[in-house]
Formats: C-alpha cells, sequence, structure tokens
C-alpha cells in the first residue's frame, strides 16, 4: 500500500504538466501512487500521461467522460486510490520539494484526519511569486477556520480512510465542484492539524488551468454553498458550524461579485495588501514591457 495517493484531474494541460508531474514524481517520499483522470483532453496532454506511465510504474492512467468537470475526475481518481493519505493536486501546480514526505511525518505523528499547510501563488502571466498564507491564528473548527484555511483540497493532505468511511465525494459541477467536499471533510473531521510550512505552488492565469471555466459558469458557486450546506444538515453538523458557514459564505459571495472594485477588493482578500500590490506594480511593469 503507498503511503500517498496522488490524484490529479487533467484537462488540456499540456503546457505545464510535465513541470507538475516532475514535481510530483521527483519526490523524497517514493512510496507514491500518481493517479492522473483525464478529463476529454483536446490537446497533447494523454499523450503526456502515457509517457510518464510507460516510464515509471506509479503513474497511472484513467479517463473521464468529457464535460463531467474535474470534480468528476477527482472521484474517479478517489475511487481508484489505494495510499494511506490523498493529496489532489491541480495539473498545471507544482509541489515543492520534500512536501509529501514532510507532510505525511507530520500527519503520522500528530494523528491527523486532515493536515493543512501553506502554500505560494505564481502569476504565469507575470512571473511573480506571492504567500497565500493561511490565518494559523484562527483555531480548527473555530468560528473563522473554514474561511481561514480554504476551501480548495490542494494545500491539504486527507486520510484516506477518514474519507471512505465517511463517503465524502467532490460534487460534479463544472466550477467550485471542491467547496462541499472540503467543507464537509473539515467538519466531520475528529482532528484537524496545521502545518505552518510552503509545500505548494498554486499557479495562476496558467494554460489547462481550473480558473478557465469561471466566466463559463458564474453561478456554480452557489450551487457548491447549497450542496455544502445540504450534506453538512445531513450530517447534523450544521447547527454546529453555522457560523463558520455563514463566515465562509459571505466571503465565497465576494468572491464571485461582478465589477472591477469587487474584483480588487477580492483580490485584497485573498492575497493580503502588500501582496496585492506587489501582484500589481508586476503585472503593469510587464505590459510596459511589452
Amino acid at each position: 500500500m503507498p503511503q500517498v495517493s496522488v490524484i490529479i484531474p487533467v484537462r488540456n494541460a499540456a503546457r505545464h504538466l510535465r513541470e507538475c508531474l516532475d514535481s510530483v514524481l521527483s519526490q523524497s517520499l517514493r512510496d507514491v501512487e500518481v493517479i492522473c483522470v483525464d478529463n476529454g483532453s483536446a490537446d497533447e496532454s494523454l499523450s503526456i500521461l502515457e509517457d510518464y506511465a510507460a516510464a515509471d510504474s506509479r503513474v497511472k492512467v484513467m479517463r473521464c467522460e468529457s464535460g463531467r468537470g474535474a470534480g468528476a475526475a477527482r472521484n474517479v481518481g478517489l475511487s481508484a486510490a489505494t495510499g494511506n493519505w490523498l493529496h489532489f493536486v491541480d495539473a498545471d501546480d507544482v509541489v515543492l520539494e520534500d512536501a509529501e514526505k514532510s507532510i505525511v511525518d507530520f500527519a503520522e505523528r500528530d494523528g491527523a484526519d486532515i493536515v493543512v499547510f501553506n502554500a505560494d501563488e505564481f502569476d504565469d502571466a507575470t512571473g511573480m511569486v506571492t504567500p497565500m498564507p493561511l490565518d494559523i491564528s484562527v483555531l480548527p473548527q473555530s468560528d473563522g477556520f473554514l474561511k481561514a484555511y480554504a476551501t480548495c483540497p490542494w494545500n491539504k493532505l486527507f486520510r484516506r480512510s477518514f474519507i471512505v468511511d465517511q463517503n465524502i465525494r467532490f460534487q460534479e459541477i463544472p466550477r467550485s465542484n471542491d467547496l462541499a467536499f472540503t467543507v464537509e471533510a473539515l467538519c466531520r473531521a475528529s482532528r484537524i492539524s496545521v502545518l505552518d510550512r510552503v509545500f505548494y505552488k498554486y499557479r495562476i492565469h496558467g494554460g489547462g488551468g481550473l480558473q478557465a471555466t469561471k466566466n463559463e459558469t458564474p453561478n456554480a458557486w452557489r450551487d457548491a454553498l447549497e450542496e455544502a450546506q445540504r450534506r453538512l444538515s445531513a450530517a447534523g453538523k450544521l447547527d454546529r458550524f453555522r457560523e463558520a458557514f455563514n463566515i465562509l459564505s459571505k466571503d465565497v459571495r465576494l468572491a464571485n461579485k461582478s465589477g472591477i472594485l469587487a474584483r480588487v477588493l477580492a483580490s485584497i482578500r485573498r492575497r493580503g495588501v502588500r501582496s496585492f500590490v506587489k501582484h500589481v506594480v508586476g503585472f503593469v511593469a510587464m505590459r510596459f514591457r511589452k
């Protein structure tokens, strides 16, 4: 049984896919399985995956019906996973050196169901890297923890037996398909541990990324919030985490408002003022260079 199952949904991600796979396969923790689920790619992504699988037996290539979205692809990978731990990685991102071993060692020592860790944001257009810090002053399962820890799955390691026993699955919608999964997992977990180290590089404006569907499905976030609330209610957790869910809901609504001012406020909320200013300066400088 491998220590970690790394699950990567792939759709038209050829531009950055090799970098992503290399970052996972070069980890000091060799005992991993890498489950790549192609979701109807029209570029050379599937060919790249097959080349890697031929060269490294740890890579497994699966396919998901086109158009079902990253949530469906992650569910396919989850059903096939055999590792003790689950790490969901986006196909255009990078797992930093020694990440998997460090996180697994920490998780095992702490007896966690979920470990949350820090990430950096990499702007593919400007080349700038800015921190995406967690607010680690927020205690697990306190009122602000859902917002503080974020609803993305890639900055978290999940104990597979916990996810399987609780039958937690991704919502199969085009965007925001990770919100209900992460909220349900965080609220059901017996123990959440926070590791204040950067182990992941999240790419924005990258080719083939999951962000590309935002304008096509502008209201998916509403479906995701409704599903998360339904799951918490069904699990008998909604009353316990109602305030945490309300805080998260307000944050998600702000992040998805239309208009320039709303986007600026959402970016400041996510990055912090200093990182936002750095990001804007870098973007303007890039435009002038052109």
